[in-house]
């Protein structure tokens, strides 16, 4: 796989999402007929140069509809969210929990929707006690692991 060949295919991409907007929708055999390459090229750019440390997120389908769809995503955002989840302490209180996610929601870093549903896996009736501030605190930095990587 030439490095030539990659840039242009990652030239080409970018190219047409700042035409496009935030996603991007694109067949992959296309792709590669109208680079004259095999669909592998594709995907190695996609997987090497579209990831979500560059700011990209790729979602595919396969079969005779398929697609492969890439979105961009807001790195501040998944950093922020990050270093959320790495500064927090081993255990929280369902109190502690819900202020935090409050917080996350006004500042726009969760939607009301995300926000609703992990506030109610954390809820104390369902982790009481030390034990259950211990797993609350391991849930959420599960929780904003996973909306990180999908931002």
């Amino acid at each position: 796989m030439t490095g030539g060949i990659s840039d242009s295919i990652e030239r080409f991409i970018k190219e047409l999402l700042r035409a496009q907007g935030e996603v991007l929708d694109l067949q992959r055999n296309e792709l590669a007929a109208q680079f004259r390459c095999a669909p592998s090229q594709i995907n190695y750019v996609l997987s090497t140069r579209f990831t979500a440390d560059h700011g990209y997120r790729i979602e595919s389908r396969r079969g005779g509809g398929g697609y492969i769809r890439i979105v961009r995503i807001d790195i501040d955002k998944a950093s922020k969210l990050k270093a959320l989840a790495e500064g927090m302490s081993e255990s929280l209180k369902a109190e502690e929990s819900a202020a935090l996610l409050l917080g996350l929601l006004r500042a726009g870093l969760l939607g009301p929707r995300e926000a609703a549903l992990v506030q109610s896996m954390l809820a104390e009736e369902l982790l009481p006690g030390e034990a259950g501030e211990r797993l609350r605190a391991r849930l959420l930095k599960s929780a904003l692991g996973l909306l990180q990587n999908h931002q």
